[in-house]
């Protein structure tokens, strides 16, 4: 199962080369006013995938916090848990907010010309960085058997080094 998920990913990289785009044709302009359930079914989205991410590890914090000894246990844990997941979304919002969605459309006519048998192909630079993340991730689940970056740590010190890393930090 691994493995062709590996190759869909692999496919819509090349695929995200080439500029192909699997949403709808459809786009909405950032000035639009649709009222607001666009807005709150994208939140209800947001929330629910977020949530999917993110929930087994607030769970895990919360646990720890119930049940450490002291709260300085927690604190380092809670504090990049929270870092982690508004730090993001603040610095999109800033730039949103002070430069406005120009520097969206300037990043994706960066590009590369490459002419091939007199006819030339354009990648654009947010092609290429998508199209490379999903080509890497394709490979990843591949050569590894493994959806998980335990997997490629396992044969290493790295992971012996996490766990010692966060006993010291719980006591």
């Amino acid at each position: 199962v691994l493995q062709i998920v590996g190759l869909l990913l692999i496919f819509f990289g090349i695929a995200s080369f080439f500029g192909k785009s699997f949403r709808p044709r459809q786009s909405v302009s950032p000035h639009a006013n649709r009222g607001w359930v666009t807005p709150f079914v994208l939140g209800l989205t947001f929330g629910f995938t977020a949530g999917a991410c993110s929930g087994p590890i607030f769970g895990a914090i919360a646990t720890l916090t119930l049940t450490a000894d002291s709260i300085f246990q927690v604190v380092p844990f809670a504090v990049s848990f929270l870092l982690g997941m508004f730090v993001p979304l603040f610095l999109i919002a800033f730039c949103i907010q002070q430069f406005g969605f120009k520097w969206i459309s300037y990043l994706s006519k960066l590009g590369v010309a490459v002419t091939v048998s007199k006819k030339e192909y354009r990648f654009f630079i947010t092609n290429i960085i998508a199209g490379s993340i999903f080509i890497a991730f394709g490979l990843f689940y591949i050569f590894f058997q493994s959806d998980s970056l335990w997997a490629l740590l396992g044969g290493s010190h790295l992971q012996d080094w996490f766990f010692k890393a966060s006993d010291v930090l719980l006591r």
